[in-house]
């Protein structure tokens, strides 16, 4: 397999107009017709949701969307990748929000907002801690 070609770090601050001039290196890397057409369906509900959620004008969406696919196709491209639908999503961005607030509100306050137990709160603070610590830090001991 051949591999990617080196592109900025920082998702949310990768410099788009860099991806696209490297296109050319993706391409050679991953073929036109081997593209997914979940990609391009992709490219069409987010251009549709800018242009009627967001009241963009057409041209707009299409280059919003299209920075949005250009960084996930880099960040994910060439990698099985599953996204839960629904209540799951939905759960796990709201715990994501939680953990990300615990530090400036107090369980009891995150609690009422999200309209939980504060034990269910502290249950999610330390399932995320543990999802945030996998990823800087590699076990001593893995389970097997």
């Amino acid at each position: 397999m051949a591999e990617q070609p080196d592109l900025p770090l920082g998702a949310m601050e990768c410099d788009v107009d860099a991806l696209l001039a490297r296109l050319d290196d993706l391409d050679a890397v991953a073929p036109a017709d081997a593209w997914p057409q979940t990609l391009a369906d992709l490219f069409d509900i987010l251009t549709d949701h800018y242009t009627r959620r967001r009241d963009h004008p057409e041209a707009d969406a299409r280059r919003e969307a299209e920075e949005i696919v250009i960084l996930l196709a880099h960040w994910l491209g060439g990698r099985p990748v599953y996204l839960p639908r629904d209540d799951s999503l939905r759960r796990a961005l709201r715990d994501a929000d939680i953990y990300r607030d615990f530090g400036r509100r107090s369980a009891a306050e995150l609690a009422q907002a999200h309209r939980l137990t504060p034990m269910q709160i502290y249950h999610i603070i330390q399932r995320q801690r543990r999802l945030h610590q996998g990823r800087v830090q590699r076990e001593l001991f893995p389970e097997e």
